[in-house]
């Protein structure tokens, strides 16, 4: 079991979902408005007592009703929540978002919405009936609407209560359901009847068991209308007319019962994607449709039907066409370079120091290319078709290459589904090496993606037919600090400290830049991240050359790192680069560590033994390598004269380490935590040193 279950823990394949069979999946019942008094006098959640909140049931029902007016079948979406709060923490629980997708001729919307908020006051229930005036509708993007609302009155013991519906002709994708959340749930249940025309997808994330009941069942019937425009000879008269035939046609229906109970508050620790990963939930993607009298219409039941569905999408492949409006641009640069990969560079810039990104994302384009290029701003899905386009007019074999953001969750390569997709950048192949390429950041070259786009793999769109592709990035975190310090008489320590940042590590220092409104507010921001720091002189190299190493210079004070205690001064060399605690602390980590890049910190230290002092204790020199160089740590400790070098090294040398390898990872940073706490030890000189 384990090695299989290795195999499926690979990079960039979907997460392995434990469920079992049980037909007989015990019954579960929640009247709106009838509370239980002991879940409303409830203080804690036996299961999970450091829980904020539990969930005591979700029910969800997903049915299709036929609307003879329109001719169509819609869906109805009914949600029933029933969660306690248990502590203040718990309060964030209290704010619902519904998203609702509308493109003018999809529209989904909220059909009815009642909720209550319910508190225990002098032995008695009270309940607070949610207002209109805590309801809004908002705007997200170009498709989707958001219904949010606050319930009222919410207090630490409260239980809030609400349940709405939902009718939607988006047949494409049914509702998600989380049987999951970051707090604990008693039970969750979706029933979803479907009918026998249209085929879904399960499509199905997570590590909680639940029990699945499929059946199918018939006797339900439509009736079909339609009608035959008659002309004067076949009525008798001079007037042509207009026939209506009804027909009713029994049909069956396909019912998914699926229950989770007791599901564990997802953990989430650092270096993960996203939840969107590894939280347990459900998604239905329709595949086929199988109207009465009319031919199977296919969608995504394979990646070849995906690709090709996408190379002929008027907002994708079709996109691609034409684009007489980048001639000139693509003129000039084959004119003046013949060399592939210049050529590509120079198209890559144009496109990012032309277009502004908007924020958005998708795989789509927006409006047509031309329309975002005279505006100068579009959604990624403008931008980086635009780019695709550019590279392919400069005579590059360029495809677009859809693809999941960490945020968005990891592709299930095993399971073709369109809307796992939720963005695009470009491939260039050049001399049979692959270059990923988005214009969206100013602050990315041509060989470093940004940070959200790391996340496994993705899919080459091409008239030659679909490939996969690695989202791994090339480059790396490099980041080395050097500081050359002494302590003065007052224990403070003075010197100066030098970094340089490369790659990933240059990229994440610009965008932290970015969003401070100027230097010196930046250097007051790194003061107050590290107590004790004072700088006095700062300066920086390259901020602007984004293809350079940055370099920075301080010159600082630095406080309360040197205790001085009777005749000792204790001090640890680690400084502000110390790693005190391990990131890592469950027990078991069933999702992967995911650091994005391969990581390289080096920290040298060059410290000045104290005037009037020795070295009277000194940490041991260490190394350690996990299995297959993955990480290894390295903390060297030398002496020469009066001065002390310490060079510490962390290197992450892969980006992801599966579950099996978690135990591992916790021992590896144990032993960091465990070596950074160690401390020089200074000795006060009482009786002068005899020369030998």
């Amino acid at each position: 079991m384990k090695n299989s279950l290795k195999q499926i823990f690979t990079i960039g394949l979907i997460l392995f979902t434990v469920f079992t069979i049980d037909l007989n999946a015990q019954d579960f019942k929640m009247k709106f408005g009838k509370i239980n008094m002991e879940d409303l006098k409830m203080t804690k959640y036996d299961k999970d007592t450091s829980a904020s909140a539990v969930v005591l049931g979700e029910l969800g029902d997903i049915d299709f009703q036929y609307n003879k007016t329109q001719g169509y079948f819609e869906i109805i979406f009914k949600r029933h929540t029933r969660i306690k709060i248990l502590n203040k923490n718990g309060y964030r629980w209290a704010d619902h978002e519904i998203s609702l997708y509308d493109d003018n001729k999809i529209e989904e919307r909220v059909a009815s919405l009642k909720a209550y908020t319910y508190n225990l006051e002098k032995g008695k229930l009270v309940k607070d009936k949610l207002t209109k005036g805590s309801q809004f509708e908002e705007k997200k993007s170009k498709y989707w609407n958001a219904m949010k609302f606050t319930m009222p009155n919410v207090r630490e013991g409260s239980i809030i209560e609400y349940t709405y519906t939902i009718k939607s002709n988006y047949r494409f994708r049914l509702p998600e359901w989380y049987f999951q959340y970051t707090i604990p749930v008693r039970w969750s249940e979706l029933n979803v009847e479907t009918p026998e025309y249209y085929i879904y997808k399960k499509w199905m994330k997570g590590y909680e068991a639940l029990d699945i009941n499929e059946q199918t069942r018939g006797n339900k019937s439509i009736q079909l209308v339609s009608k035959t425009r008659e002309t004067p000879t076949m009525q008798g008269s001079n007037s042509p007319g207009t026939e209506y035939n009804r027909t009713d046609v029994k049909y069956k229906t396909n019912i998914y019962r699926m229950v989770a109970k007791d599901v564990p508050a997802f953990d989430e620790e650092p270096m993960t994607t996203s939840i969107e990963n590894y939280i347990s939930k459900i998604n239905f993607e329709l595949s086929t449709i199988n109207w009465p009298n009319t031919p199977l219409k296919h969608y995504t039941e394979s990646w070849e039907s995906i690709n090709k569905i996408l190379m002929e999408n008027e907002n994708f492949g079709k996109q691609l066409n034409g684009g007489a409006f980048l001639n000139d641009k693509a003129e000039q640069i084959t004119t003046d370079y013949t060399e592939a990969l210049k050529k590509m560079v120079l198209a890559y810039e144009f496109i990012r120091n032309r277009m502004k990104w908007d924020g958005s994302y998708g795989k789509y384009s927006t409006a047509s290319l031309r329309s975002a290029y005279n505006d100068k701003e579009g959604s990624a899905g403008d931008i980086n078709l635009m780019l695709t386009l550019m590279l392919k007019k400069v005579g590059l074999k360029a495809d677009p290459v859809v693809l999941s953001t960490r945020s968005n969750g990891i592709i299930n390569s095993y399971n073709p589904v369109i809307t796992q997709f939720n963005y695009v950048i470009a491939h260039v192949n050049i001399d049979g090496k692959d270059y990923l390429l988005d214009a969206t950041d100013p602050l990315c070259t041509f060989n470093i993606l940004p940070p959200r786009c790391l996340n496994g793999k993705g899919f080459i769109v091409s008239k030659q037919g679909y490939k996969w592709i690695d989202l791994n990035p090339d480059l790396e975190y490099k980041y080395t600090t050097m500081a050359n310090l002494k302590i003065n008489e007052e224990g403070e320590l003075i010197g100066y400290i030098s970094n340089s940042r490369k790659d990933y590590a240059a990229y994440s220092l610009r965008k932290q830049i970015e969003k401070e409104k100027n230097e010196d507010e930046f250097i007051e921001e790194i003061e107050n991240d590290n107590p004790g720091l004072t700088i006095e002189n700062y300066k920086y190299t390259n901020i602007d050359s984004i293809y350079k190493p940055i370099k920075e210079y301080y010159e600082v004070i630095i406080g309360d790192k040197a205790e001085m205690v009777s005749d000792f001064i204790y001090f640890n060399p680690m400084l502000f680069e110390q790693v005190e605690n391990n990131p890592f602390k469950l027990k078991e980590r069933k999702y992967p560590v995911d650091f994005s890049y391969p990581i390289k910190e080096t920290y040298v230290l060059n410290l000045e033994v104290p005037d009037g002092y020795i070295v009277d204790e000194l940490p041991a020199s260490f190394q350690l390598q996990l299995p297959g160089n993955s990480a290894a740590f390295s903390y060297m400790v030398n002496t020469q004269g009066n001065r002390i070098q310490l060079l510490n090294k962390i290197f992450i040398n892969k980006p992801v380490f599966i579950y099996d390898e978690y135990s591992q990872l916790v021992d590896f940073y144990n032993k960091i935590v465990e070596k950074h706490a160690e401390q020089i030890v200074f000795k006060k000189i009482t009786e002068p040193i005899k020369q030998q």
